[in-house]
């Protein structure tokens, strides 16, 4: 309805639906969640030991093990959309370490996990991509986090109760992938970042980061060979993650990682993430096709739909350290980007915005060529 400008605007709070624990006798740390369309939660985290509260049926009700004083599996629940009870409660991994790094359903009701895997034994399906974990060095990324066999990314679909894998592979080379290890790792929780998402007809997507320079790229990719320490990858998988459909890298001759990903109206798809690269694969006629300083930028790209060729990019900051987190798109392909800064983040004309603060939000138009809009929120403070 129409607002009054002669009255007080006064916003109805929104209603909490539930708020629940979520947790066994062990140690648990969340990590992602997501929902479906019939307003289903779901919620992951690892999970330091036994007692983690699994349901009659589900895929692995016991604890599979770790590695050191923090070994952990990976715990997953779906809640009823009234919070009311589990639908089911499983356990994800094998004899090493695992973290969920993202989560998203699917048209038919099934979850797919993307994350981390250390573990030689973690269970994939017979028909899988990749069948073996491929290792690397051993890893310490906190005094939780940690990978002695090095670490694999990992894609799993469940089945909609819960009760079953439909489908399960690695994906990975002879070093670190998945992890977030260059210098875009700033904060709490950024060695997980990277996104799994779906499209209307199942085909998986993955962007990440990876540190080997054997990871599988396919013929065509748009970048076949890592570039610098760490580069961010896309993947594209068939919906039952037995082909690899395409795979690139993604990056320049620092350190590159991939965090978001979303398939666009017109057949592309636009990733986001962080750079230290003053050679990424930006393109001319874009808002920032140079870097901008402060030792890392946030950057969005847009991709063809078979991973080959990179239509538009632009590195997006300012002088000082900044990121991209999390990308959408809507109807028109316009691009909707939010991240950090520690900067001077520009702010159009005309919004709401909250000076010196270090979140973003930024809409550009969809050949990146200038802001719609974009403002800063937050504290008021880049500290």
């Amino acid at each position: 309805s129409n607002y009054n400008p002669a009255y007080p605007l006064v916003i109805d709070p929104a209603t909490l639906i539930f708020s629940s624990y979520s947790g066994s006798t062990a140690d648990n740390w969340g990590y992602s969640a997501t929902y479906d369309n019939g307003g289903h939660l779901y919620g992951a985290g690892i999970v330091n030991g036994i007692g983690y509260p699994t349901t009659l049926g589900a895929y692995s009700e016991s604890y599979a093990g770790g590695e050191g004083a923090f070994g952990y599996d990976i715990g997953i629940s779906k809640f009823t959309p009234d919070g009311t009870d589990l639908v089911y409660s499983t356990y994800l991994g094998g004899s090493s370490n695992e973290l969920p790094h993202s989560l998203v359903v699917d048209s038919s009701g099934q979850l797919v996990v993307y994350g981390s895997t250390g573990s030689e034994d973690f269970p994939v399906s017979a028909s899988a991509f990749d069948n073996s974990h491929n290792g690397g060095p051993a890893v310490t990324v906190t005094y939780v986090v940690s990978f002695n066999n090095g670490s694999d990314a990992f894609i799993t679909k469940l089945s909609a109760d819960g009760s079953d894998i439909i489908g399960s592979t690695y994906l990975g080379g002879s070093n670190e992938d998945a992890l977030n290890l260059g210098d875009g790792s700033f904060n709490y929780g950024d060695h997980a970042r990277g996104e799994v998402v779906v499209d209307g007809t199942g085909n998986v997507f993955v962007a990440s980061s990876t540190n080997s320079p054997d990871l599988p790229v396919t013929p065509g990719a748009f970048q076949s060979t890592l570039s610098g320490d760490q580069d961010g990858f896309v993947a594209r998988f068939n919906p039952d993650l037995s082909e690899l459909e395409w795979c690139t890298y993604l990056g320049g001759s620092n350190d590159d990682g991939v965090y978001s990903i979303k398939k666009a109206p017109d057949e592309t798809f636009l990733v986001v993430g962080g750079t230290s690269s003053t050679d990424f694969p930006t393109t001319a006629g874009t808002l920032n096709p140079s870097f901008l300083g402060g030792g890392i930028d946030g950057y969005v790209a847009r991709m063809t739909f078979d991973g080959a060729d990179v239509l538009a990019a632009t590195y997006l900051g300012t002088a000082a350290y900044d990121q991209a987190f999390f990308v959408d798109v809507d109807g028109d392909n316009n691009i909707y980007v939010t991240g950090q800064t520690s900067g001077t983040y520009p702010v159009t004309a005309d919004v709401y915005t909250n000076p010196g603060s270090s979140q973003f939000v930024s809409k550009l138009n969809s050949d990146m060529s200038a802001f719609i809009y974009s403002t800063v929120f937050g504290s008021g403070t880049t500290t």
